[in-house]
């Protein structure tokens, strides 16, 4: 804790350092530029560290101060006494408005200018994603007793290097490390609200990080990736066929990440093998996101018999960055393709892939139905659906996705009484306002768990947008 602390207080010093640094030359440069004369040019404050005097004719001199909190540029000022014949016109005072309102702004500007480029150093060179630091560790957990420890950082799983949290997480969960396990476990039975219900197969990565593996190249990453980058895949197709081989043998559900065309290209044809050697089941398999889904693949998904849960609200936080820099403005509008599941009469779930994105409920209806960006463009007007349809997606298309229709999905007699009551009816509102429709209340199995505060607000809201 000790070391964190100090390790914090010293990058704190040097940061603010830095941005004094670049504040002062800010001033310091304008004010030589413009015809200043530069006495003193100083970071920190306090008795001097270090010290140089410049060459002629100015001799400014150049301080490291021992405060590293602050600094100055100190100018020649007719004030402090009478200037010499060569000198007038050199003072802060003397030289015209304009001059001495550049040398202030020059600090601030400057400032700006460094965030700018230091951002821009950060773009080009860093990982888009969250760090993978370790936060709390339950006591007795078996985290605990393999030695991990909060702030602690992930830097590979098994073999496999891993940069961000996503990716560490992908690999922690999704390595099918105990099929001994998952067959013996796997039922419809839930013990203390959990089940095995399956198993989960990660292919590639993410379509917003560059990491998922596509049948062409990148549009225009942003990054060091070399010509024609398409991304790469996480499993061997081997893996891949054992996976799925297995599942089919074994009647256990499989859920398999693909998001670029070329893994879903080695989902199918996995499917495939397994169904011509062992035949079909009612295992529902499932494409998890696929969102750079070809036409031609949905067709497979249907023939194979594969249920695709789409992330439609990448339309929303990720689709001006899909049109700028993964897939183009060219196929930027297919991306998470739920219209052409519904014209294919195909069942297909949404979800929000927390904390991927946010485990907001409205905001994935509103991406479904209206495909909107942040921007306010709206992305893949084909592939927006109806509301009811998108309804559909969240509640009894999920529910069968999981074997769970018979008791989840729909209020109906005999089902579990789980479902919430919204401040606005989605179905009779303008759809350009279904994001701020709120949960008012949730009902787990006939027990309220959830209760707004204000719900009477929410729905004055949503009339207000309407």
């Amino acid at each position: 804790m000790t070391q964190a602390v100090l390790a914090s207080v010293l990058a704190f010093i040097v940061a603010i350092g830095v941005l004094i640094a670049v504040h002062e030359f800010g001033h310091f440069w304008v004010a030589r530029k413009l015809g200043f004369k530069v006495l003193r040019f100083s970071i920190g404050f306090g008795r001097p560290l270090w010290k140089r005097t410049g060459p002629a004719p100015d001799h400014t001199e150049y301080v490291l101060a021992a405060i590293p909190l602050g600094g100055y540029v100190k100018m020649l000022d007719e004030r402090e006494g009478p200037l010499a014949p060569e000198e007038a016109g050199r003072s802060f005072q003397s030289r015209p408005p304009l001059a001495r309102i550049a040398v202030l702004l020059a600090g601030p500007g400057f400032n700006f200018l460094f965030a700018i480029v230091a951002f821009w150093v950060l773009f080009m060179n860093g990982v888009p994603g969250l760090k993978p630091v370790i936060g709390e560790v339950a006591e007795g957990s078996l985290a605990q007793r393999a030695g991990l420890a909060r702030d602690d950082t992930i830097i590979a799983v098994g073999d496999e290097r891993v940069t961000t949290r996503e990716t560490a997480v992908l690999g922690i969960l999704d390595v099918l490390v105990d099929r001994d396990f998952i067959v013996a476990n796997q039922g419809d039975t839930y013990r203390n609200r959990l089940r095995v219900g399956g198993a989960k197969l990660t292919i590639d990565g993410s379509p917003q990080g560059f990491t998922a593996w596509r049948d062409r190249p990148y549009y225009d990453p942003v990054g060091d990736y070399p010509p024609a980058y398409a991304g790469y895949p996480a499993a061997t197709l081997e893996q891949v066929v054992d996976a799925v081989q297995w599942a089919y043998a074994n009647n256990i559900q499989i859920i398999t990440h693909a998001n670029g065309e070329a893994a879903t290209d080695v989902l199918i044809a996995a499917h495939e093998a397994a169904i011509a050697e062992q035949g079909s089941t009612d295992m529902r398999p499932v494409l998890i996101h696929g969102q750079f889904l070809r036409s031609d693949q949905v067709d497979s998904l249907k023939r194979v018999g594969i249920m695709p849960s789409l992330f439609p609200m990448h339309t929303f936080y990720w689709g001006d960055w899909h049109r700028e820099h993964t897939v183009g403005p060219e196929l930027v509008d297919d991306i998470s393709p739920t219209g052409w599941c519904v014209q294919r009469g195909m069942k297909f779930s949404s979800h929000h892939d927390a904390p991927v994105a946010f485990p907001n409920s409205m905001r994935v209806l509103d991406a479904t139905v209206t495909r909107r960006s942040r921007s306010g463009d709206i992305i893949g007007p084909a592939q927006r659906v109806d509301v009811l349809t998108a309804l559909k997606a969240m509640t009894i298309w999920p529910a069968w996705q999981k074997h769970e229709e018979k008791s989840k999905g729909s209020i109906e007699p005999g089902k579990l009484a789980d479902f919430v009551i919204l401040s606005a009816d989605p179905t009779a509102v303008d759809p350009e306002t279904i994001d701020r429709i709120k949960v008012v209340e949730t009902i787990k199995e006939g027990k309220t768990v959830y209760a707004m505060s204000d719900p009477q607000g929410a729905a004055s809201a949503v009339e207000r947008a309407n």
